[in-house]
């Protein structure tokens, strides 16, 4: 299994739960992303497990609920995860702890905001993408949300054909959007597993 050097995860954690505790959800923002969300799913399409990868405090596990059987809320800082359980009853609280390991599926949709932009280093993005495409069942749904041109100094520049490539993802396609009250601020990236 990959690994990740020694206090990797214990350094993101650190840093999640000092970002979590120092800034509010924003609604605006939960809503504008939400809405991208459901525009991307139809109504017909239905998923047995989701993985909403760096969930946070869960704010999306309502919506990807509506269109998955289970949802498996996963993040590096357990104080988050504690009112998962609130969110929604599909859901499942899961905890990284001292190495990336993913509850095993085969999960059919892949949903992370603001997630792989905090992997800064390509030796570490390969380890997380191996262990993502493990859980993965060929044709997965993915939705992902990243930062765009404007990004705070400590997050990593990756482009969306580098997450495609990385995750494995057959055809795929990239948008700007705007979130935060700043035009195409974010890509909005989507496509399905290999």
């Amino acid at each position: 299994m990959p690994t990740l050097e020694a206090g990797a995860i214990e350094t993101a954690r650190g840093f999640w739960l000092r970002k979590s505790q120092a800034h509010a959800e924003d609604p605006r923002q939960t809503a504008r992303v939400a809405a991208l969300l459901r525009s991307a799913v139809l109504p017909t399409d239905f998923y047995e497990s989701a993985l909403d990868l760096g969930c946070g405090r869960g704010r999306f596990i309502p919506i990807l609920s509506a269109f998955c059987g289970h949802v498996w809320a996963v993040d590096v800082v357990p104080e988050l995860l504690c009112n998962i359980e609130f969110r929604a009853q599909s859901a499942t609280a899961f905890c990284i702890e001292d190495e990336f390991k993913l509850p095993t599926g085969p999960h059919d949709l892949l949903w992370s905001a603001f997630f792989f932009q905090h992997v800064t280093k390509p030796e570490h993005m390969r380890a997380v993408c191996t262990e993502v495409r493990r859980v993965l069942r060929p044709g997965t749904r993915v939705f992902l949300l990243e930062n765009g041109k404007d990004r705070a100094a400590h997050v990593h520049p990756w482009t969306p054909r580098e997450y495609a490539v990385e995750l494995g993802l057959g055809d795929y396609t990239a948008k700007l959007v705007s979130i935060n009250n700043r035009p195409n601020d974010h890509w909005w990236i989507e496509g399905r597993m290999k």
